[in-house]
């Protein structure tokens, strides 16, 4: 599972926040659900510039194949 996060992990960082100095990989984390889908979980700067930029949550979405990993995420604003 470590390369499906760090695909995952690289996929939230190329975000609104891809040149931010001081953000760190340890402040995304991808843990799985309930049901066993990936969730992001920020923390220190990561969670800091989401709320500073009205980021509510981010979804993302992993596929894995024969040593390849692909991962895609959007960053959901808070509704109404």
């Amino acid at each position: 599972m470590p390369g499906r996060q760090i695909c995952c992990q690289g996929s939230c960082v190329k975000g609104p926040w891809h040149r931010l100095r001081g953000l760190r990989w340890t402040n995304i984390e991808i843990l799985p659900n309930y049901q066993g889908k990936p969730e992001v979980k920020l923390s220190g700067s990561a969670l800091e510039l989401a709320a500073d930029l009205g980021i509510d949550k981010i979804m993302v979405s992993i596929s894995h194949d024969r040593g390849r990993a692909v991962a895609f995420a959007v960053a959901v604003g808070k509704e109404g």
